[in-house]
C-alpha cells in the first residue's frame, strides 16, 4: 500500500478538476452567507462562461429579483441589435400652403416628432433647448418666412401614456421619473433653485425656475435640514397637471440648493416656449396647436437628427437616464395607432419573445426599471448578455457598457477588467455586465440584492465578491 501515497496528489487533482463547479459555488455561498450585510439581504448571483456557453456559478440564479436600472441593459442592447448603431431619431420642420413675396406664410408651420429623447438636451446642444429655437428661427429666415398667417402645429408621434401606473407619486414629479413623451425637450426637466436660510427647520424660498415652464404653479413646503443629510425633497405632481407641491428637506451648508423636476407636459410646454420665443423675435403667428395626424401635403425645410443610436445608448448606460431607456423601449415595443392612455406591457412581452433567452418567468412592465413590479432572474440577464454578444460581438457589447473606474457612474468602482451597469432603488442594489478574469476569459454576470437596509455599505461587500470572482475563476 506504500505506493498509494504517491497517487494521493493525482486523486486530489482529479477531484478538484471534476468538482470545480461544486467547490466554486460553495465558496461563493460562503462569501455571501458569512457577510453580515449580504446575509440579511435576498441575494442572487449568476456567472456565465461566454466561451463555453454555460452558467458556471449560481446562487439563487433562477429566482426573480426587482432589477431597478440593470433592466436598461435589455433595451440598450436590443436597440443596437434591432435598429443598428447608426439609427437616428428625426424631428421635422415643414410648412403647408405657400410663401408670399413679402415673407408671409399662408399656411401652418408643422413640427413632426419622433420621440427623440436627446432633442434640445444640454448633453448634445450647446445651449440646450434654446439652440433648437434659434435653429428654427434661422431656418424660417432662410426659407423666406417672416410671419405665419396660420398656426404652429406640433404633430406627436405614437404618444403613449408617459409614465407607468406602478411608479410612485413620490417619484413622478421629479426629473428621473418624468417619463417619455411624443416630444421630449431639455430631457423634460426644469431646475428649482432654493435659498436655505440659516437654521434647521426654517422655511426655504424658491429663487428661480429654469426653464420658466409656462402656467406651472409651485407650492413650496421644503424646510432646511441638518448639514450632510442630502437632498430629501420630493416634487409631487402628475403628468399633464401643472400644479406642483414640493415637500421634504434640503441640507444646510450652502446658501442655495438646486433640485430637478419633471416638466408636466413637455410637448405643450415646448410649444408655448417656442411661441414666446417667436413673440420676442417678432415672428407673427395665429395660434398653437397639437394634433396626432400628420399632413399629407407639406414642404420640408429642416430635419433635426439625433446623435447615432450607439451614442444615445452609451450615454443612457453611463448615466442611467430613465428618459433615454423609456424612449428606446417605446421605439422597440410600441406598434402604431395606440391611444394616448395605452400602457404597453403586452408589446414589451411580445418584443422579448423574439429572443432565444427564456423570458417566460420574467415580468417587465416599464422601460427603465423604476417600477417595483419588474421581476427578472440573474440567469436571464446573464444569458441575454451572452445572446447579444453572439449577435453584436463581444467588444461591441463591452463598448456599450460603462467601464469601471473610467466611465459614467462606474467611474467610482475601483476594479479593473470590469464593464458594469448598476441599478438601485430603495431596498434594491444590483450590478450586471461583463468581466475579464485573470485567465483572460470573459464572463457575463449579474449580482442582485433585494430587501436591503444599507445600500451604501453593501456596495463595498458586493465589489469584494466581484473581485474574488475576477481573481479566482
Amino acid at each position: 500500500m506504500q505506493y498509494l501515497k504517491f497517487l494521493y496528489p493525482l486523486f486530489a487533482l482529479f477531484y478538484f478538476q471534476t468538482n470545480a463547479q461544486t467547490i466554486t459555488n460553495y465558496r461563493l455561498k460562503q462569501l455571501i452567507e458569512n457577510n453580515p450585510r449580504l446575509s440579511k439581504s435576498f441575494v442572487g448571483v449568476s456567472v456565465y462562461d461566454l466561451k463555453n456557453d454555460k452558467e458556471i456559478l449560481a446562487y439563487n440564479s433562477t429566482k426573480n429579483f426587482i432589477p431597478a436600472s440593470v433592466l436598461k441593459l435589455l433595451y440598450t442592447l436590443s436597440a443596437i441589435e434591432s435598429k443598428g448603431k447608426n439609427y437616428k431619431f428625426h424631428t421635422q420642420i415643414a410648412y403647408t400652403g405657400k410663401i408670399l413675396f413679402d415673407g408671409t406664410l399662408q399656411g401652418d408651420l408643422i413640427i413632426t416628432t419622433s420621440g427623440d429623447p436627446t432633442f434640445g438636451s444640454h448633453r448634445f446642444y450647446r445651449n440646450g433647448y434654446k439652440s433648437i429655437f434659434k435653429i428654427i428661427k434661422d431656418v424660417l429666415a432662410k426659407s423666406g418666412i417672416r410671419c405665419i398667417e396660420g398656426n404652429i402645429i406640433l404633430v406627436l408621434d405614437k404618444q403613449s401614456y408617459p409614465v407607468h401606473g406602478s411608479w410612485t407619486i413620490e417619484d413622478i414629479g421629479n426629473y428621473y421619473a418624468g417619463g417619455s413623451w411624443g416630444l421630449n425637450f431639455n430631457e423634460n426637466l426644469y431646475k428649482l433653485r432654493f435659498s436655505l436660510g440659516n437654521k434647521v427647520g426654517a422655511p426655504t424660498k424658491i429663487l428661480n425656475i429654469n426653464p420658466k415652464v409656462p402656467n406651472i404653479t409651485l407650492k413650496n413646503n421644503v424646510l432646511a435640514g441638518e448639514k450632510g443629510t442630502g437632498d430629501n425633497s420630493y416634487i409631487y405632481g402628475l403628468p399633464y397637471d401643472f400644479h406642483r407641491e414640493i415637500k421634504g428637506t434640503l441640507p444646510l451648508g450652502k446658501k442655495t440648493f438646486t433640485i430637478k423636476g419633471s416638466i408636466p407636459n413637455p410637448p405643450l410646454s415646448f410649444l408655448r416656449l417656442l411661441g414666446d420665443y417667436f413673440d420676442d423675435n417678432n415672428i407673427y403667428f395665429t395660434d398653437l396647436e397639437i394634433r396626432n395626424n400628420d399632413f399629407q401635403n407639406k414642404t420640408k425645410i429642416h430635419v433635426f437628427e439625433s446623435p447615432e443610436l450607439f451614442q444615445i445608448v452609451k450615454t443612457c448606460n453611463n448615466w442611467s437616464i430613465n428618459l433615454y431607456s423609456e424612449s428606446l423601449s417605446q421605439l422597440l415595443c410600441l406598434e402604431s395607432n395606440h391611444p394616448a392612455d395605452y400602457l404597453y406591457e403586452k408589446e414589451i412581452k411580445m418584443f422579448f419573445q423574439r429572443y432565444k433567452t427564456d423570458f417566460t418567468n420574467a415580468q417587465i412592465v416599464d422601460g427603465c426599471g423604476l417600477s417595483s413590479k419588474n421581476h427578472i432572474s440573474p440567469k436571464t440577464l446573464t444569458r441575454f448578455i451572452k445572446e447579444m454578444i453572439d449577435e453584436l460581438e463581444l467588444f461591441t457589447v463591452i463598448d456599450i457598457l460603462p467601464k469601471a473606474g473610467v466611465e459614467g457612474y462606474a467611474k467610482k468602482i475601483p476594479i479593473k477588467n470590469l464593464w458594469i451597469k448598476s441599478g438601485s432603488i430603495q431596498g434594491v442594489l444590483n450590478y450586471s455586465g461583463i468581466f475579464k478574469s485573470k485567465t483572460g476569459k470573459y464572463y457575463s454576470f449579474s449580482f442582485m440584492t433585494n430587501n436591503n437596509n444599507e445600500n451604501i455599505k453593501l456596495k463595498a461587500d458586493i465589489f469584494e465578491v466581484i473581485r474574488q470572482l475576477i481573481k479566482y475563476i
